[in-house]
């Protein structure tokens, strides 16, 4: 009897932890019906700048730093000065020293300063992570590296943490999703429980549990946007608040993995596609559409979301074209946008959203 019983608890641990992990989420979550504060932008100013394949654009104010396809290389700044104009291109593809192998998203890079510098990190794909002087008046192409040491596993981005530290987000070995964990400059990982807890998810869709991620650099807190599910994670690098970890869900309920996977990911909405970091903020760009029907222009605008760092909505922005690419210059009170088909810049003025 005795045994009988030990086996019935054992499977109902079993069925428990597997219904808890057909959910994408913390055991905390926070469901979002809608933000306290709505805009609608007004018309648009076109930047008569001739680059293509964008890849993201990034905001400092008085020019922009654009990911795109040019002969001189994958990064391009535009001077907003007067007349906007392309002032100096640089970050070839390759893999010679201070190249890369392949053209980098603007999402998928860090953004920081140090020693009175503007400064752009990036993964090579080889190994290594560099830095870049991305300083508007900067014709040396400055870079230097901080790591040749980091592991090139399948599906690896690395983010900067600290001159020493990254985070690293990677395929998982079966092709079951994705693994985060810190890593030093040799090489040598660290994990974090709220890290190995999102680990644990697996799905024979690996793309499902795919996110995008970024970092403020103040709390040291996480937030990763899913790019299927209904869900933003957010959770702790500092060692003083290990126990912070929570998960943001748009709308009543949480979406199974195995309902979606049943689906197929052609047949599901994409959620988030570009996620910025701010002081005091984050931003996503949310599609709420199948891409096909988004790529044909059958379905509603995308908007733009933002939240605090603790996870609370602060606003939505809806925009008034198709776009999957953007950054926002709130001292400037200004939103930039690529529009997806032309993939012209436009330039728009941002609502007093009170950030």
């Amino acid at each position: 009897m005795r045994k009988i019983l030990l086996t019935l608890v054992a499977w109902a641990f079993i069925l428990t932890s597997c219904e808890r992990k057909a959910y994408f989420a913390f055991d905390e979550v926070i469901y979002v019906h809608d933000f306290p504060n709505e805009y609608e932008l007004g018309d648009a100013d076109t930047l008569d700048v001739d680059l293509i394949g964008i890849r993201g654009v990034k905001s400092f104010g008085d020019y922009l730093l654009v990911s795109c396809s040019e002969p001189k290389g994958c990064l391009s700044t535009v001077s907003l000065e007067d007349k906007p104009k392309v002032t100096n291109s640089f970050l070839m593809i390759g893999s010679g020293p201070g190249e890369v192998l392949y053209r980098p998203y603007i999402s998928w890079m860090s953004f920081y300063e140090k020693d009175g510098r503007r400064e752009g990190g990036v993964y090579d794909y080889t190994e290594s992570f560099l830095e870049l002087d991305i300083s508007q008046d900067s014709l040396s192409n400055a870079y230097r590296y901080l790591s040749h040491s980091l592991p090139t596993v399948s599906g690896s981005r690395y983010f900067y943490v600290s001159p020493n530290r990254f985070l690293c987000r990677r395929s998982k070995g079966d092709g079951s999703g994705f693994e985060r964990f810190l890593v030093d400059s040799l090489g040598r990982e660290c994990h974090i429980a709220s890290m190995d807890y999102l680990n644990e998810f697996s799905s024979s869709e690996q793309n499902l549990l795919s996110s995008s991620i970024v970092i403020d650099d103040k709390s040291g807190t996480v937030a990763e946007a899913s790019s299927y599910l209904n869900v933003i994670h957010l959770y702790s690098l500092d060692a003083s608040r290990k126990g912070f970890a929570k998960t943001v869900a748009l709308g009543n309920r949480l979406v199974d993995i195995r309902d979606v996977e049943r689906q197929g990911l052609d047949l599901i909405p994409r959620t988030y596609y570009d996620v910025h970091p701010y002081k005091g903020f984050f931003a996503a760009l949310y599609v709420g559409a199948k891409m096909e029907d988004f790529e044909q222009g059958i379905c509603p605008h995308p908007s733009i979301h933002l939240f605090s760092w603790t996870g609370e909505p602060l606003a939505k922005i809806q925009l008034p074209v198709n776009a999957l690419l953007f950054d926002i210059d709130a001292e400037n009170s200004t939103i930039y946008v690529v529009e997806m088909v032309s993939e012209k810049i436009l330039r728009y003025n941002l609502p007093d959203i009170g950030i």
